[in-house]
Formats: structure tokens, sequence, C-alpha cells
């Protein structure tokens, strides 16, 4: 063992190891995202929102696949580097509104507040929008403001 005193042992790099294999999340949405087509299947939720999460998990498999196409370097990272993040970022918001459907309450507005959530990180994401997806904006804000 490496002691402060002592000279350090030879480097073995197969001695090396991930603390994380990965965020649980994210790796978790296919079956997040087939709950959401099961649900679908079985009337619970429509087939728009369950469109929106194949969507959600084809972005997610793409993201992941020019991740690990990325050359890494330790220094002069590319500008690709930062974008591919921040789509990451909008793939981990995506998940956490899916995962959030699958394990919370099936109150009445789930499916609205499911599509709402899918809508805008698919938008982000810079997928075409469409007017379901304002609508279930729009309703979540006429429950939230009450009657006009």
């Amino acid at each position: 063992p490496a002691t402060l005193a002592g000279p350090l042992p030879p480097f073995a790099p197969e001695r090396l190891r991930l603390l994380s294999g990965g965020d649980t999340l994210v790796a978790l949405l296919p079956e997040a995202a087939e709950a959401v087509r099961r649900a679908a299947r079985q009337g619970l939720l429509s087939w728009e929102t369950a469109g929106m999460a194949a969507r959600l998990e084809a972005v997610t498999r793409a993201a992941h696949r020019s991740m690990e196409s990325l050359d890494r370097t330790p220094r002069e990272v590319p500008q690709r580097a930062f974008d591919l993040a921040a789509r990451y970022e909008l793939c981990f918001a995506g998940a956490a509104v899916l995962h959030r459907w699958t394990q919370g309450p099936r109150t009445p507005d789930a499916d609205l507040r499911l599509r709402a959530g899918l809508a805008l990180v698919l938008d982000r994401l810079g997928l075409p929008g469409g007017a379901h997806r304002s609508e279930a904006h729009d309703r979540l804000a006429d429950g939230l403001l009450g009657p006009a």
C-alpha cells in the first residue's frame, strides 16, 4: 500500500474501477417508456403521450451513442462535448418526468402532467412540436389559475 512517507507503488491500470456505471434514472428510461406504452395499450394514457416517451427514448439512445464516439482528451475539450452534456441534461429531465409518472399517484391529471413535462423536454431538445403539446400546458395552467 502507498504511504505518505514511502515511495509510490507502480501504476497498475488494471486496478482502476469506475465508481458508477452511469445514472440510474436514465439507465432505466427504457423500462419507464415501456410502462407508458403498456398504460396506453390499457387505455390509461393517450397514444400521443406514449409516442412522446418513445421519442425521448430514441433521443437518449442517440445521445449515448454520440457520447461513446466522442474523442476524450484531458485538454482542448471540443464544443461538441458541452453540447452533448446539455442534451444529456434534458434526457435526464425527461427520464425524471417519466419516472415521476411511473412511481407517482394516479391522479386525474397524471396524463396531462406527464404530457406537459415531456412536451417541455422534447421542445427544448429541438423536436418538432404540436398543438397537443401546448394544449397540455394550457390545460394545466387553467387548472392552476381556476375559472376565468
